[in-house]
């Protein structure tokens, strides 16, 4: 009875010893069948991320050669225009030289000579006082300034002109596009002929307060 016993609890033992490692193999065939499926969701993955990068690469390989196609497209107008561009500055430079070799009748620009006319009409001789009122005026304007000051050798009261308020020296201004031209005119060289000082050349939004410093 008592052997019997024992080979039961043996038994018993044995069962419970079975259960247990039944329960480790269960764990670890779990825990292989979670790797399995991480393993696959990790190559889905991949293989998701080298469909993107492949599209990704023929997208870039055709923006790029739009890109390109459309730069070369674009390099042809820009080069056209900058054709055009250089064609007017240098046409632009050729009449502002003209212009200056016009101002340039005395020494450093100082005096444009007297200009008489077949009707012996009188005449003005320009002093600028400040010939480097020039070097500020941009390309755009510069023609047009230097011949509102050449005009002024014939007719220093021009329409437009205006007689300035502000001040006590019968100072004058003409109009020359963006720049104001702020002049006075000595009517006592001689009975043919007058003087127009140039007091200033600068831009419309600078030239009073900069006349001022100027006459002060």
């Amino acid at each position: 009875m008592e052997i019997r016993q024992g080979a039961i609890t043996q038994l018993q033992q044995k069962l419970t010893q079975n259960e247990s490692e039944k329960q480790k193999v269960q764990q670890e065939l779990t825990k292989l069948q979670q790797e399995q499926q991480d393993r696959i969701a990790l190559d889905i993955m991949f293989a998701d991320l080298e469909e993107r990068e492949r599209r990704n690469a023929k997208y870039n390989a055709e923006y790029l050669e739009l890109l390109e196609e459309d730069n070369k497209g674009l390099e042809q107008k820009i080069n056209e225009q900058l054709v055009i561009h250089n064609n007017e500055i240098s046409s632009l430079k050729a009449e502002i030289k003209t212009l200056e070799n016009q101002l340039r009748q005395s020494k450093q620009f100082q005096n444009i000579s007297d200009i008489t006319n077949s009707n012996h009409k009188k005449t003005y001789s320009v002093s600028i006082k400040y010939i480097n009122d020039f070097d500020d005026v941009g390309f755009k304007g510069i023609k047009g300034v230097v011949k509102k000051v050449l005009s002024l050798q014939d007719n220093p009261r021009p329409n437009g002109y205006e007689l300035l308020k502000q001040s006590n020296s019968n100072v004058y201004r003409i109009r020359a596009g963006e720049y104001r031209i702020c002049y006075t005119i000595d009517e006592s060289v001689t009975q043919s002929s007058g003087e127009v000082k140039i007091l200033i050349i600068a831009p419309r939004d600078d030239v009073y307060s900069d006349l001022k410093n100027r006459i002060n």
